[in-house]
């Protein structure tokens, strides 16, 4: 860690503020890194097969929650909303709600990003508002 600080300090005299803390991040995210695998020694997690990706149809809110999908399960989910919707979409589990669950803003995106190999969400549990006429644009990976 402190050689990580000593060369800091030289990059940020050397290429200025803002990229100087780009590098930083980058150093401490590769510091972690490695700690995490150092901590996971002799565990090795991979993945056999293909991986699917599903791109759904646009979803069309109706200004009532909606599960995502009725069964099936998932590796990863990209919910994207269109920078054309009027509210955010709200997304969480069935207790979602005009002012409950994750907000996502006209021209964000809310993504779910891989688990382990053996866990998968279910997109049955995974839940939407948007309101009427607002759009949610799905994508996973099977």
């Amino acid at each position: 860690m402190k050689k990580i600080l000593a060369a800091a300090r030289c990059v940020f005299s050397e290429v200025g503020f803002m990229v100087g803390a780009y590098i930083i991040v980058l150093a401490m995210l590769a510091a972690v890194l490695v700690s995490a695998v150092r901590e996971q020694e002799g565990v090795a997690y991979a993945q056999s097969g293909t991986v699917t990706v599903v791109s759904a149809p646009d979803i069309t809110g109706d200004n009532a929650a909606h599960q995502l999908a009725t069964s099936g399960t998932a590796r990863w989910v990209l919910l994207i909303c269109p920078s054309s919707n009027s509210a955010a979409v709200r997304i969480g589990n069935d207790g979602v709600g005009s002012s409950v669950g994750a907000a996502c803003a006209a021209g964000g995106a809310l993504f779910y990003p891989p688990l382990s190999p053996s866990e998968r969400y279910d997109l049955s549990k995974i839940y939407y508002l948007a309101g009427t006429g607002d759009k949610i644009q799905p994508s996973w990976a099977r």
